[in-house]
């Protein structure tokens, strides 16, 4: 952790006072437009970004707008739900984009841009203390297969760093 200012903590990206209120994160910070981020989706509870750095091409991030420190937060039912909705609009921006980038200006197909059916995605989160911002957040990568061995390893699932969206999903069931 290190201090930013007397009284203030900044640890993964978000700022808390000495009660340990939230002053800024990076996250609600790109939510509502104080910092810099391609929001590709978003509905009533969630919010779909491009990574900042991406582990392959549409690399995103889905993050509930309700401040949620991380994964450990997530309790039983409630939080599978959550996970399945995090997962559903995942699926979903992956399916906008691939509809946008299969046409050109003119509305005319270029290629063959194959569906979320076809199209091998890994959604993942990082559990603390390997998360690196301390805002919710379940990556959704198309194509794992393309990573780097090194982003393969940050991101091998069902690990005690790493696991897939499914996997909370039976974790917090079993945990009711």
């Amino acid at each position: 952790m290190a201090a930013k200012a007397q009284n203030t903590i900044t640890s993964r990206k978000v700022t808390y006072d000495a009660s340990g209120k939230i002053i800024s994160c990076l996250f609600c910070n790109i939510l509502d437009g104080k910092e810099p981020g391609d929001i590709i989706l978003s509905n009533n509870k969630y919010f779909v970004f491009r990574n900042k750095f991406p582990v392959t091409k549409n690399h995103l991030l889905v993050s509930p707008k309700e401040h949620i420190q991380n994964f450990n937060i997530l309790k039983g039912n409630d939080g599978a739900v959550m996970v399945n909705e995090m997962m559903d609009i995942g699926n979903e921006a992956i399916a906008t984009l691939n509809h946008k980038e299969k046409h050109d200006i003119k509305g005319k197909a270029t290629y063959k841009s194959p569906t979320t059916e076809e199209l091998e995605i890994l959604q993942c989160f990082h559990v603390p203390p390997t998360n690196s911002v301390d805002h919710l957040h379940l990556h959704v990568i198309p194509n794992p297969k393309s990573m780097s061995y090194f982003n393969y390893m940050k991101y091998l699932t069902n690990t005690r760093w790493c696991i897939t969206g499914d996997r909370a999903i039976e974790l917090l069931k079993a945990s009711e």
